[in-house]
């Protein structure tokens, strides 16, 4: 019997489940860059969520998805990156302290639903992101 050694699994918030996290990033359709995805939520220490869309493009595990056919979830800030906001979606988020969405299309769903509401690409505010905290860490970037 062999036995590969495949390193330290990684802890922290993104080892919770969904429904446990008070901090969730979430990534669909409008999402391109998934590297940079993964890298913001490492860089902000969340847990990683998504769409049923990205989901079933196989941007992410199904364990991820939040929504009616997800996870519910009731994180204390909800970061909404290229979600337009399917009803299914917006059920599974309803109980979340703060939404945070951003969008190109400021009158889809997620948008109204959002506490804060930021009309621009998701990838430009996640590079925005990553790149701000890696200055305020002493320039250590993440991606």
């Amino acid at each position: 019997m062999q036995i590969d050694d495949l390193g330290q699994l990684a802890g922290g918030t993104t080892a919770l489940r969904l429904d446990e996290a008070e901090f969730i990033v979430s990534g669909g359709a409008g999402i391109n860059d998934w590297a940079l995805f993964r890298d913001t939520v490492a860089a902000l220490g969340a847990a990683p969520g998504a769409s049923r869309v990205a989901v079933d493009a196989g941007h992410a595990p199904r364990e991820t998805q939040v929504g009616s056919s997800g996870a519910i979830v009731q994180a204390k800030c909800y970061l909404a990156l290229g979600i337009s906001g399917a009803p299914q979606h917006l059920e599974g988020i309803a109980r979340c302290d703060q939404v945070i969405a951003v969008n190109t299309d400021p009158n889809c769903a997620m948008m109204r639903r959002a506490d804060l509401a930021i009309e621009g690409d998701a990838q430009a505010v996640m590079r925005a992101l990553v790149d701000m905290l890696a200055e305020d860490r002493g320039g250590s970037n993440v991606a």
